[in-house]
C-alpha cells in the first residue's frame, strides 16, 4: 500500500531508545514544557504548510540533513495526495523515556487518520520525527 511506503523512519539520536523508566500520559492543557511547547508549535506551523520554518528552528542537525524542507513537504503533500486535506490535530500523548521525550498527536486527514510521533532530544530539539498508522500499544 501506498500510504506504508510513506511512513518515514528518521530517527537518527533515538535508535537505542530503551523500555525501562518510561511514563506515557495524555499531555495536559497546562503543561508548558519546552518539548510540549515546541511540539505545540511545530503542529501549527505543519497546518501553515511552513515546513522551512520547521526544519531550520526545531529540527536537531542530525535530523535536517535527512529530512529537509523539500524532503517534509514532499511527505506531507504525498500523504494528502492519497488521504486528503490534512485538516486537524488533536489529542496528544506523551512519553518521557530515559533521554527522550516522545510526543504522539493524532493527525486528521479528509480520509483517515494517523499519528504524528515527534521524538525531542535532552535540548528539546527534535530528533526523529515519525508518521505512523496507529498508536503504539503501550500507549
Amino acid at each position: 500500500m501506498r500510504i506504508l511506503s510513506l511512513l518515514i523512519f528518521v530517527a537518527l539520536s533515538c535508535q537505542s531508545q530503551s523500555n525501562n523508566s518510561s511514563s506515557v500520559k495524555v499531555i495536559s492543557a497546562d503543561n508548558s514544557s519546552e518539548a510540549v511547547l515546541n511540539n505545540k508549535l511545530v503542529i501549527d506551523l505543519l497546518l501553515e504548510k511552513e515546513y522551512q520554518k520547521i526544519t531550520a528552528g526545531y529540527f536537531n542537525k542530525n535530523l535536517v540533513q535527512n529530512l529537509d524542507a523539500t524532503k517534509l513537504k514532499e511527505v506531507f503533500l504525498s500523504l494528502e495526495s492519497q488521504m486528503g486535506k490534512l485538516q486537524s490535530f488533536n489529542e496528544s500523548y506523551d512519553i518521557n523515556q530515559d533521554n527522550y521525550y516522545q510526543i504522539y498527536t493524532e493527525a486528521v486527514f479528509d480520509n483517515g487518520t494517523f499519528y504524528l510521533q515527534l521524538v525531542f532530544d535532552n535540548k528539546n530539539r527534535i530528533s526523529g520525527f515519525f508518521i505512523k498508522p496507529q498508536l503504539p500499544k503501550s500507549l
